[in-house]
């Protein structure tokens, strides 16, 4: 009979103290506004709406697929991390009011007529880590790209 409950109690231990594997997020965009407000959708650009923002805040470490003109404010510095990913789709413009910097294998995609604008300084502190631009990038402050850091692409900027 004892033997009965320790593998009860190994079982049920397992289930209690193993974490629950987290599922990457996607967030799409369904309207012009702010990253902190509720436009997003989980499931799709058209919706249905999420009543949602992106997690993390100023730090974000999901992906997000940008079809809007879209500002982060309210954050001294906007960090991309753990190998987060924002899209700006067809339509997508994002202006970060602030510093923006990326570690940890994160990435912009800028395809061709959208826009990315940094009203502070841009710094990307590791190799995996990078812009990709056939699109417009526009930093108002100095721009720091360390350890490898790189970004790539025909797009034009200032």
């Amino acid at each position: 009979m004892s033997e009965y409950f320790l593998k009860i109690f190994i079982f049920l231990s397992i289930f209690i103290f193993i974490k629950p594997i987290s599922k990457a997020q996607t967030y799409y965009s369904m309207s012009n506004g702010s990253w902190s407000s509720n436009i997003w959708s989980t499931t799709a650009h058209a919706g249905p709406s999420c009543t949602c923002q992106p997690v993390g805040g100023c730090t974000f470490a999901k992906t997000a697929n940008i079809y809007n003109l879209i500002a982060v404010s309210g954050c001294s510095t906007f960090t991309l991390s753990g190998g987060a990913t924002i899209t700006l789709q067809t339509g997508g413009k994002l202006t970060v009011n602030g510093n923006l910097t990326l570690t940890g294998g994160s990435t912009i995609n800028i395809p061709s007529g959208d826009s990315l604008v940094v009203n502070g300084n841009l710094v990307m502190n590791d190799a995996a880590s990078q812009i990709i631009s056939v699109g417009f990038i526009k930093v108002t402050g100095s721009v720091t790209l360390t350890n490898g850091a790189n970004v790539n692409g025909t797009g034009s900027g200032s």
